[in-house]
């Protein structure tokens, strides 16, 4: 779902409070056919559903459900690492205020059990109740360039899925944290033709993600490292994953895990840096540090249903 920059951008209008089909297609310079395709796939998908506001005219808006709010960790987990990797400037687009602490925030994924923050050689991978294995299916051919991510406002969100967004890039990098790290293991493992998985490598040292080290010198072959930069990722890739769990396993989750330094089996949390509560879309507010007169909005708000 994330994949699909279109969606995503979608998803985001709704968290800056974008309800009706004018206000996301102005926002976004979206044609109304592919706003209309992206809508209807998103209450397909149970991430929105429409209210009617007009009893003359067949008209909706568009409002988050709770899985589509629940998105909202997830989403500031991926915003905290493009500000730290991403952003250009000292700053990202976005000053985050937690209402409950009244304190500037930079949220941080822990540990539901200890409450720790951890990393991810402090997790162990069990199986759950839905394990298994699927053959990986080719993604749908798409004209996706790199930047369209980035169509619309700045976010710190779309900086990050522009590394992680294609879809075999996700996987090679959910690979690399299973401690596969050579060409050979990756191609076994999800059956990815050659010159796609040549090319994302390539894409993920250019993005500084993987490292090369040579550990063959005839012929030469490389394994790829994640660089902490890399490693980073971990959080977000396990908040994505604890809400596929929660909206998308059928109460079955393929995988738990473990945390070392509890020794007990969790889930990711995304909590406050200053007071350490979960965050959620109706604790946050946010002050924009780009002009807003751009994108439409206001220069600071309430984050309800959750504003990013």
């Amino acid at each position: 779902m994330l994949s699909d920059a279109w969606a995503f951008l979608v998803i985001r209008e709704a968290f800056f409070g974008a309800k009706r089909f004018e206000e996301f297609r102005s926002g976004l310079e979206i044609t109304r056919a592919t706003l209309t395709d992206r809508l209807r796939r998103l209450v397909h998908e149970g991430i929105m559903r429409e209210f009617p506001y007009s009893s003359t005219l067949s008209r909706v808006e568009y409002k988050l459900t709770k899985a589509g709010i629940e998105l909202y960790p997830m989403f500031m987990s991926m915003m905290q690492f493009g500000d730290r990797w991403l952003e250009t400037s000292k700053s990202g687009p976005l000053q985050l205020i937690h209402e409950s602490c009244n304190c500037v925030s930079k949220p941080i994924v822990t540990c539901s059990c200890c409450e720790q923050r951890f990393s991810a050689r402090d997790v162990s991978y069990v199986d759950g109740p839905g394990a298994g294995r699927i053959p990986a299916e080719a993604p749908r051919r798409s004209r996706r360039t790199a930047d369209d991510f980035m169509r619309g406002r700045p976010s710190s969100v779309s900086r990050t899925l522009e590394v992680i967004g294609d879809r075999w890039s996700f996987l090679i990098l959910r690979e690399a944290f299973y401690g596969h790290t050579r060409f050979d293991q990756v191609h076994s493992e999800l059956g990815i033709a050659t010159n796609i998985l040549t090319d994302r490598l390539a894409r993920l040292v250019d993005h500084g993600v993987f490292r090369k080290e040579m550990y063959q010198d005839a012929p030469e072959r490389y394994e790829y490292l994640l660089t902490p930069m890399g490693a980073d990722l971990h959080g977000p890739l396990l908040m994505i994953m604890a809400w596929g769990d929660r909206w998308r396993s059928q109460g079955r989750p393929p995988m738990l895990l473990r945390h070392d330094a509890c020794e007990k089996i969790f889930t990711p949390v995304v909590v406050c840096n200053r007071c350490g509560e979960a965050i959620s879309a109706f604790s946050m507010k946010y002050r924009m540090r780009y002009n807003p007169e751009k994108f439409g909005g206001r220069k600071s708000s309430r984050a309800v249903p959750g504003r990013i």
